[in-house]
């Protein structure tokens, strides 16, 4: 018989090498994924218009949000990809392994086709099983979008981070990348918008379950690295199944760099029977197994049994061989012995264990050995069965029924209290967790109605926290409830001390407990307390109840005017509107319904109103020239006031109108004419044409408009009169030609004749050298006795006079450097003179008219924002 001869040097742990290489290389293409996946996602984050006032969301930036839909779909398909690919290729070198190893004992071109068939399956129908099968319920398709699922998660918490620090795009996708290895550095820098470092809630809610890393880097790299390693370590055991001359394996540490400081690597190394399903002792384990030949003599009586039966035409039978391995190495039957008890508390159960197993149970023994078991009540039961009748049958299978039906029952209620049970800390449940183990029916029903009655004790003493400690169930998860009782008795005192402040004071506390004393560790609080997140969402709870009254306060302060108005009017729809929001209001309606609801009440009186206004105003309105033509006569403008003096003059001519119209008055113009007097841009750049770079309503912008247009149109002169007003430049002067529908000449003498007109209300020195006298163009305005113009020296805010508290009866001996006199929008006036002296351009003008225009030429976009 000829022996069997090495034709070639094979080397196991050379093979091995060069798997963990391309192990290696696989990791690295799914690691420049999820490179190229953070570079694109931080590129389009960088982009938005980030708010630092809000955690960063991606459910807030949609174009960002779809960016990374995108991106994950394309992550998780790749990296599925390369996952399959990867545990093909090595299953199929694995074959080439076992391959070159039968090729080093055997010459192969002497082998029957038959035999060499056998010895070369490469098993691939076993290799899509492997790839199809499922891990904890989960294909490889849905594990591998778990990690992406968390490396969202990570990189939303990133981004907070790195855009609340104003991060490039590129220093963002640096920091991002280097944050996916190591989360822990993330949480770290998380700072609050005072630069203190936090841990931040997505962080401390961050928690991706037992035996997985809290990166989705390193849990990515993970499942590459296992998913390839057991492609390759299952073709191995498959193979070496189908050939009759491996008797076992030795499982040996290996020595590739970096080497593996395992204990249970260590303990597990030694000769183990072939049917042992060795995939690996933990996830990226480096062992590596040499197959153990039979001897010589039995090799050679194997390859004459074989010849014998291919010659007689029988079956091949396997004969025993001396050397087979047919016991489990010391260390790891000690091994099993210690941890069979041990296994009752483990998160999960390793592969070995599962493929060795029965059930993957310790205590239940190896598959290999299980004995012929004796019958079973059920077998027992079957024999019995057939000597029943149909009847009889028919009897026994429905009282069966009924009594599984309700001991279902029992139990999945059982199961449920068993479940809530374990959220509470001071519930025993450990006596139904026995009797559900046991299948104890009985026990089941009676532990389950005591435990039960202790959980609704809970219930109560959460409920009766609740008041303070929002979820509180949450935190009972973590804390005692004498802990959260503390909590609630030290806020409840606190709170207690702020019942005389008003509603802002009490926010601005509020803020100051939540923000700053909790939210940061600035005073040491989070050091010291280790419930200081139970505290810092009851103050946070207080102080959302507190802004609510403080937001529904300026709400109802707002429909004042609009409540008195719908006392008084016959509109249906506005009473209406306020039966509707007084019900919102007694109902404690969001904020955001109140408002809205506010906003409509408010809208529709202000239509209203202008629309009263408009028909008052085309009866008070001037149109065109407005004045008889020897209103215009020199011998009237050299007759006219034109006071150069003290200002007392102007004040004796003007007084007596303005204080009969300002004490006849509403409440609402005098409101609207004092506030222009300190601040007219929201009124005036509208009616000119520009832009109000600053918050207003349309509502408010009318009613503004409406008030001080019908307080002016009260205010007629007495006489005839000159005012005098500064300009900042003859770009003033132009712009009122062009709304009066004209053009700016080049040549200023040419401006003589032409019509120029104010779109907004025109503030007047009421005596020669003031009204803004050092500006570089000035107007001398000569108007005729009836024009539309307030004196309002007594109720400026910039005035010698009473303010908005002026009676009409008090009179001044002082007047302001203004002196203000105020026309009416829409002021007509014509050129007559242009003339320059000491570097300051001169322009009189006379009024011809006042045309005050509905206000629907006004552009919304120019209102306000």
């Amino acid at each position: 018989m000829a022996k069997r001869q090495k034709t070639k040097i094979f080397s196991f742990q050379g093979f091995d090498n060069a798997h963990y290489k391309s192990t290696a290389a696989y990791t690295r293409a799914v690691n420049a994924l999820f490179d190229k996946a953070t570079s694109d996602i931080a590129e389009v984050a960088n982009k938005e218009d980030y708010n630092p006032n809000k955690p960063f969301s991606f459910d807030d930036y949609p174009k960002t949000k779809a960016r990374l839909q995108t991106t994950l779909k394309g992550l998780a398909k790749k990296m599925q990809a390369i996952i399959e690919a990867g545990s093909r290729r090595q299953w199929l070198f694995a074959c080439q392994k076992n391959d070159e190893f039968i090729a080093s004992i055997f010459d192969t071109t002497k082998l029957t086709k038959g035999r060499l068939k056998k010895m070369q399956d490469r098993n691939l129908d076993a290799l899509q099983s492997f790839q199809q099968r499922k891990v904890g319920g989960m294909n490889l398709s849905e594990r591998v979008w778990k990690y992406t699922e968390q490396y969202k998660e990570q990189i939303e918490i990133g981004l907070d981070v790195g855009l609340g620090e104003g991060r490039s795009a590129q220093q963002l996708s640096r920091d991002l990348r280097q944050n996916l290895q190591d989360p822990n550095r993330l949480f770290r820098r998380v700072r609050d918008k005072r630069g203190n470092l936090h841990l931040s809630k997505a962080a401390n809610a961050f928690h991706p379950g037992t035996g997985v890393y809290r990166s989705s880097y390193k849990n990515a790299m993970r499942l590459t690295r296992s998913e390839v390693n057991m492609a390759y370590r299952e073709a191995d055991h498959l193979r070496w199944q189908q050939l009759d001359f491996v008797v076992g394996f030795e499982i040996h540490r290996s020595n590739h760099e970096p080497q593996c400081k395992c204990k249970l690597c260590e303990r597990l190394v030694g000769r183990y029977p072939k049917w042992f399903k060795f995939k690996g002792w933990h996830p990226q384990c480096m062992c590596y197994a040499t197959a153990i030949l039979t001897d010589e003599e039995d090799f050679d009586n194997q390859e004459l049994s074989d010849l014998k039966s291919a010659l007689k035409g029988t079956v091949y039978k396997k004969l025993s061989t001396k050397n087979e391995v047919t016991d489990l190495p010391d260390g790891f039957k000690e091994w099993v012995s210690e941890n069979e008890e041990r296994q009752a508390n483990w998160s999960s159960t390793p592969y070995f264990i599962k493929d060795n197993f029965v059930d993957g149970d310790l205590t239940k023994g190896l598959m290999y050995v299980q004995k012929p078991k004796p019958l079973t009540l059920l077998e027992k039961a079957a024999i019995r069965h057939e000597k029943r009748t149909p009847e009889q049958v028919q009897a026994i299978q429905n009282r069966w029924e009924e009594r599984k039906q309700k001991h279902a029952l029992i139990k999945q209620e059982a199961q449920g209290v068993l479940d809530e049970a374990k959220d509470y800390n001071e519930v025993d449940f450990s006596a139904l967790q026995n009797a559900i183990d046991s299948g104890d029916i009985g026990k089941m029903q009676s532990i389950a109605s005591e435990v039960e009655k202790a959980i609704s004790e809970m219930r109560k003493q959460e409920q009766a926290l609740s008041n303070l400690i929002p979820n509180i169930h949450e935190w009972h998860k973590r804390f005692t409830l004498d802990e959260l009782k503390a909590v609630h008795s030290a806020v409840e005192k606190k709170l207690a001390s702020w019942d005389g402040l008003t509603l802002q004071e009490q926010s601005k506390k509020l803020k100051f407990e939540a923000e700053e004393y909790f939210g940061t560790d600035k005073y040491g609080a989070q050091t010291k307390y280790k419930t200081w997140g139970v505290a810092q969402d009851a103050y946070k709870m207080h102080l959302d109840k507190v802004q609510y009254k403080i937001d529904k306060q300026e709400i109802e302060a707002s429909v004042t005017h609009s409540f008195s108005f719908a006392q008084k009017t016959k509109s249906a729809k506005v009473k209406q509107l306020v039966s509707e929001l007084q019900s919102l209001l007694g109902n404690n309606a969001t904020i955001a319904e109140l408002q809205s609801k506010a906003d409509a009440l408010n809208n529709e009186v202000s239509k209203l109103e202008a629309a009263k206004l408009a028909r008052d105003l085309k009866r008070l309105s001037k149109l065109g020239n407005g004045f008889s033509p020897d209103a215009y006569t020199q011998e009237r403008k050299d007759k006219a006031v034109w006071d150069k003096g003290s200002g007392k003059v102007a004040d004796k001519t003007l007084i007596d109108v303005a204080a009969k119209n300002w004490i006849a008055s509403t409440e609402d113009e005098k409101d609207r004419v004092y506030e222009y007097t300190h601040h007219y841009c929201n009124v005036n750049e509208p009616l000119q044409g520009r832009k109000y770079l600053s918050y207003q309503t349309k509502a408010d912008f009318e009613h503004r408009v409406n008030n001080i247009t019908s307080y002016i149109s009260k205010n007629v002169l007495p006489e005839d009169m000159w005012f005098m007003r500064g300009d900042d430049g003859l770009g003033v002067i132009a712009s009122r030609i062009k709304f009066a529908g004209g053009e700016m000449p080049k040549d200023l003498q040419d401006l003589v004749g032409m019509t120029m007109q104010e779109g907004g209300f025109m503030s007047t020195g009421s005596r020669k050298g003031k009204g803004f006298s050092n500006k570089s163009v000035i107007i001398n305005v000569y108007a005729p006795k009836g024009t539309q113009a307030a004196y309002i020296e007594p109720i400026s805010a910039y005035g010698n006079g009473a303010g908005r508290k002026w009676d009409g009866k008090q009179r001044f001996s002082t007047f302001s450097s203004e002196h203000e006199t105020l026309f009416q929008r829409g002021t007509l006036m014509r050129i007559t003179k242009v003339y320059q002296v000491g570097g300051k351009t001169f322009i009189d003008c006379e009024v011809i008219g006042q045309e005050i225009k509905p206000l629907s030429y006004v552009s919304d976009s120019n209102i306000g924002y």
